[in-house]
């Protein structure tokens, strides 16, 4: 997930369970007496959020997904998207907001919501020249025309898709989106970063350098990564080694509890979460067989 308040990650969660009501749980009684109990009919609905936080909080979140679901499909490289990562603290896509806006009535499950997403950023990328897996495309173009009805004229008709086929896409009819959406998306602004010194690291960060200095023996032309004063995550480093015996960070557990609060069936679906969850934090992530035993042993705690 990206970096949000923790209001905004409890105003999605309400909102995507549609919880409204909730106890209103006493720790006192009428005489101030410590006690906890909960008085008949007693209730309490979370009222106060700011429609401007709650937009940009969805628009950040729905971002997240579907770079996931990028990556999950093979749609897109994600070099790409960590070359931003690594300068910002998130990305958003330029046209989200607006096409959240303009399918904020329309009735379908969140999975199809993120698919249908999902698709028209595969477009918006693609006018902005970023590459897209053609065949990968294709697929998922023919699976959501073949399953919602009319999806292009709704899409038409609500001003996200135009009249106007792409171009760089001959064998496909697709249409370009809408002229009203932002799409430009901006080249990332390099980020200046104080190098901390060697005493400021901990005693897994000093293994990692010491990993980084042997694997850039070969190449001594390579830039050393820029280490955080505040985070210190190595930004050069993505994936960490598979036979790497180190202990795991609090920031790697808290991505992990997170994972686990999803509640994911799948172990493979998990894992490409928390990569993905890695990704947009700037933690390097582990092996598919590391993450597997972590992660059990901290759903049994």
């Amino acid at each position: 997930m990206l970096q949000m308040k923790p209001v905004d990650v409890l105003e999605i969660g309400f909102n995507h369970f549609k919880l409204n009501y909730f106890p209103d749980v006493r720790f006192t009684d009428r005489a101030n007496n410590s006690k906890m109990h909960w008085p008949n009919n007693g209730v309490v609905r979370i009222t106060g959020y700011s429609n401007e936080n709650s937009v940009l909080a969805k628009t950040s979140q729905f971002s997240t997904d579907v770079i996931w679901f990028l990556e999950n499909e093979g749609l897109v490289h994600m070099s790409k998207f960590r070359e931003y990562l690594s300068v910002q603290d998130n990305f958003t896509f330029p046209w989200m907001c607006s096409i959240l806006e303009k399918l904020s009535d329309y009735s379908v499950t969140n999975d199809v919501l993120l698919q249908v997403i999902s698709y028209l950023s595969c477009i918006g990328l693609l006018q902005n020249r970023w590459y897209v897996h053609y065949c990968k495309f294709s697929k998922l173009h023919n699976k959501i025309l073949t399953s919602i009805p009319k999806i292009e004229s709704v899409l038409q008709s609500r001003e996200i898709l135009s009249r106007f086929r792409l171009n760089s896409i001959h064998r496909l009819h697709i249409f370009r989106l809408h002229s009203s959406l932002e799409l430009s998306i901006p080249e990332p602004v390099t980020k200046v970063s104080t190098v901390s010194s060697e005493d400021d690291l901990t005693d897994d960060d000093n293994r990692i350098s010491t990993e980084n200095k042997d694997d850039s023996d070969d190449s001594s032309t390579e830039e050393p990564p820029n280490i955080e004063h505040e985070n210190i995550s190595k930004e050069g480093r993505r994936h960490l080694p598979a036979g790497l015996t180190m202990k795991w960070s609090s920031n790697e557990i808290e991505v992990l509890d997170f994972i686990i609060s999803l509640k994911i069936q799948s172990e493979k679906d998990a894992y490409m979460r928390y990569k993905a969850a890695c990704t947009s934090r700037r933690i390097a992530d582990r092996s598919f067989s590391a993450f597997k035993s972590k992660y059990h042993r901290l759903m049994k705690s």
